[in-house]
């Protein structure tokens, strides 16, 4: 039951994201357009960071996180009152915690983890960044997954470090030494790829996208519960190559990736390649 209940907030995330996309246009923040060597970076960040975190204190680990999902969480949902909402919502996580109302605290963390998913994946998609880097980004993701999360102990201790603590980077639906989760770095991605290839490619590209990664996510938690794997297993693993093999169908189906302003303003998927194509066979003709 539980593990449903995880695969039903997952969609519901990737749901909320994608409603995200198609009411809300973001303010471009003044950072220019990804490349990327942001990919590289933010790829980084991603492996350094939960071994730094093991060497921190707790409390400074939580409040960090506790920091960055507030704003990400104020900035999706806007304006003053969406501020007061989520310093609301991060304050009851604290109550929460210190009053040892353990689902309390659970169920307010993983909805401000939720809301701040949504407006990060946006922010990302909305910012220009494309289904090629995604792919990318899981393409370096899949490999690391496997060797922190199933080969060695560096997700087990980071996960046992921070256990119990007000904040967490995963969406949890219990707690403990073998909590039944997903980390914050996988649903971003199952959130995100649907958001860049429907912009890349269309709806089909994003209902695809979505519906394969909760189909990997399915698959994880029915391993776990049927005792085919113990401890954490590493979703990237699965999930990156999916994602390769998604960007590179859809590729070879439409051609290039419609532009953030073509997605804008209606640009059909595949239009770009239907131009290019007439303009070779005219070349060819005139050999």
């Amino acid at each position: 039951m539980q593990g449903l209940t995880l695969v039903g907030m997952v969609a519901a995330i990737i749901g909320a994201s994608a409603v995200y996309l198609r009411l809300v246009v973001m303010p471009r923040p003044p950072v220019g357009r990804f490349v990327g060597s942001d990919i590289l970076i933010m790829a980084a960040f991603l492996i350094v960071l939960p071994m730094a975190y093991q060497n921190l204190p707790k409390w400074l680990v939580a409040l960090l996180f506790g920091l960055v999902f507030t704003v990400a969480a104020a900035a999706a949902l806007g304006g003053r009152a969406g501020t007061l909402i989520a310093l609301a919502l991060g304050g009851f996580v604290l109550v929460a915690h210190y009053a040892g109302w353990d689902a309390a605290r659970v169920i307010s963390g993983d909805l401000l983890l939720a809301i701040a998913v949504v407006g990060v994946t946006n922010m990302w998609a909305q910012t220009g960044m494309t289904a090629a880097q995604v792919t990318a980004l899981a393409a370096i993701l899949a490999p690391y997954d496997l060797v922190a999360t199933g080969l060695t102990s560096v997700t087990a201790d980071l996960l046992r470090h921070l256990a119990d603590a007000p904040f967490t980077p995963m969406l949890a639906v219990s707690t403990g030494d073998s909590p039944i989760a997903a980390g914050l770095g996988d649903c971003l991605i199952l959130a995100l790829w649907p958001l860049v290839t429907t912009k890349a490619y269309g709806r089909a590209a994003g209902w695809a996208g979505a519906a394969i990664g909760l189909a990997v996510v399915a698959v994880v938690i029915t391993g776990v519960s049927l005792g085919w794997t113990h401890g954490g297993v590493p979703l990237m693993t699965l999930l990156g190559p999916c994602i390769i093999a998604q960007y590179f169908f859809w590729r070879a189906r439409l051609g290039g990736e419609r532009r953030t302003w073509e997605w804008r303003n209606g640009v059909r998927p595949g239009a770009r390649r239907q131009r290019v194509e007439p303009a070779v066979a005219r070349s060819l003709s005139n050999v």
